[in-house]
């Protein structure tokens, strides 16, 4: 159980008072949150649905976040549409849902939760604020990013260890190929939670020993991935937002199949280094070269800088086509 009070997850859901967040929380639930945290009443009933809000500082281009984790959702984890971001969360031999959307109006993230506990709320709203970058304030960045495409923001991850292997499996192949060896990994080594092709996802100690290569992928690619898997079990890998970045970069590119683009990803989404920069990335080397960008200006910032000229680019470029 968690020690945060009722007052702090109010808050961190986005609400102004106490009593609106219990009304709210009373409505979805039909019992308190006190009822709940003391164990009186605890039994969630399976429709039962709660939706609360996330502030966010304009401008904020969600289209794009949403077009960006679209492109890498995962099989059976995640449903990425135009209008809405969805996700499938274990919980013991079953699994609650959270989905995503916006309303302008009010400058917010729209969170429908179904299935989930009190004391998840606190943990799980700051990873999908963590998700959707909701804590950024775009003052920081040059008064140029907010030219052609406003509001640009990094995507981050919901499940770092998940992200990592998607990144590995992404390394010289398109989107298109590196999903659907992330989907027959996850159909191959994950659990089912639902015969309607819902899954968790494998795993460290899962992967740490497993033939990845048998889905279909290079040796170097399974033993990256096995590698980190086996970093991730022993904890000489800890996926953290307040990671020492330096030791974090050394730690990676010391695995035997993790380059500098793949790590300057995994730390861009995977740690929330702002800075992060895979500057060896075929759109930003074209980007610098033509002077269509500034780097200078986006100093500490250039995992922003990295996303905006994804957005730019992704205008020219065909279906299928990888990175960004």
């Amino acid at each position: 159980e968690t020690r945060e009070s009722v007052s702090d997850i109010a808050f961190a859901s986005g609400f102004t008072s106490i009593r609106r967040f219990n009304e709210a929380f009373k409505t979805a639930y039909r019992q308190t949150p006190s009822q709940i945290r003391t164990g009186k009443h605890s039994r969630q009933h399976k429709g039962d649905k709660i939706q609360l809000s996330l502030m966010i500082l304009p401008p904020y281009n969600f289209a794009s976040i949403l077009s960006f984790l679209k492109r890498h959702a995962a099989f059976g984890i995640e449903k990425v549409t135009d209008r809405y971001y969805e996700r499938h969360v274990p919980q013991h031999n079953s699994y609650a849902t959270f989905r995503v959307s916006i309303n302008k109006k009010q400058d917010a993230l729209l969170v429908d939760l179904q299935g989930f506990k009190l004391q998840q709320l606190s943990g799980l709203l700051i990873t999908i604020g963590r998700l959707f970058d909701r804590d950024h304030n775009p003052d920081h960045l040059p008064v140029t990013s907010q030219g052609k495409h406003p509001g640009v923001r990094v995507p981050g991850c919901f499940d770092p260890f998940e992200t990592a292997v998607s990144i590995i499996l992404s390394q010289l192949v398109s989107i298109a190929q590196a999903t659907g060896k992330l989907a027959a990994l996850i159909q191959r080594f994950g659990s089912i939670l639902d015969k309607k092709d819902v899954f968790r996802f494998p795993q460290p100690e899962q992967l740490m020993n497993a033939e990845i290569e048998k889905i279909g992928i290079t040796r170097a690619k399974a033993d990256a991935i096995r590698a980190i898997a086996r970093l991730v079990h022993e904890q000489k890998i800890i996926f953290s937002y307040g990671a020492d970045f330096a030791r974090t970069r050394k730690q990676l590119l010391a695995i035997k199949g993790i380059g500098p683009w793949t790590t300057e990803i995994m730390m861009m989404r995977c740690f929330g280094d702002p800075d992060a920069f895979p500057e060896n990335d075929l759109f930003i080397k074209r980007a610098l070269a033509q002077h269509s960008v500034d780097e200078n200006l986006w100093k500490t910032h250039r995992a922003y800088m990295t996303n905006y000229i994804w957005n730019q680019s992704r205008q020219n470029l065909s279906p299928g086509k990888k990175n960004g």
